[in-house]
């Protein structure tokens, strides 16, 4: 995408943008009829395979925040990429997942240790936001997302859709695991600017970052 086009769209997205408070959109709810099998399809895979990576080993964007090697990841659907090995293990997921895939970026569980505090930052893809899903989740009352001002205890089934762009952080301050389902979508916008998004998702799936993460996955 040339620059003025990247500009033209990330000036559109600046006027929209805002930490969270956002319509969830239709194909949510397919998600959240099918959540007791997704629930029963990540109870199978950590009994059988574990929490999955530690994130920083996929991502080394991720190092710094995972110094203390507390937070795991199972990568379902990235940028266009369904990762093989992982399908099977997930039949109810990958089926939501291809069938809405046009408004889908990213599909992962991404799970925090106990006392594990996922410190301040923010996200650099402004074309999405980002929906997490209430997976396993034992003391919701002892953990929380914050976003900005707000302070989210999520629990299990829940769900919450935020923008991670702004400054975000995770608390897990309980005795358990806290897993939840995270789905990257691209942001609502009118069809011209919607065009414009894909095109630039489509390049940064493209780009050395992301193809390093799927080969680390291989």
């Amino acid at each position: 995408m040339n620059q003025f086009l990247k500009k033209l769209l990330l000036n559109k997205i600046q006027t929209q943008r805002k930490p969270y408070g956002y319509e969830y959109p239709f194909w949510v709810k397919d998600f959240q009829d099918n959540i007791q099998a997704i629930q029963a399809e990540w109870k199978s895979y950590i009994a059988n395979h574990g929490k999955g990576y530690q994130f920083d080993e996929i991502s080394k964007d991720q190092v710094e925040l995972n110094k203390d090697k507390m937070w795991n990841v199972v990568l379902i659907y990235g940028y266009s990429h369904f990762i093989a090995k992982e399908l099977s293990n997930f039949p109810v997921l990958y089926k939501l997942v291809k069938k809405h895939q046009k408004y889908i970026t990213l599909a992962m569980f991404s799970t925090t240790d106990a006392r594990k505090k996922i410190p301040t930052h923010h996200g650099n893809n402004y074309g999405v936001i980002r929906l997490q899903i209430g997976i396993d989740i034992a003391e919701p009352e002892n953990c929380y997302l914050r976003v900005e001002d707000k302070k989210v205890y999520l629990k299990e089934q829940e769900t919450f859709l935020f923008d991670d762009t702004f400054e975000h952080e995770l608390v897990n301050d309980s005795k358990h695991n806290r897993t939840v389902l995270l789905i990257d979508m691209y942001r609502p916008l009118p069809w011209y600017y919607q065009i414009l998004n894909k095109k630039m998702n489509t390049e940064l799936a493209e780009s050395e970052y992301v193809q390093s993460v799927l080969r680390n996955l291989k």
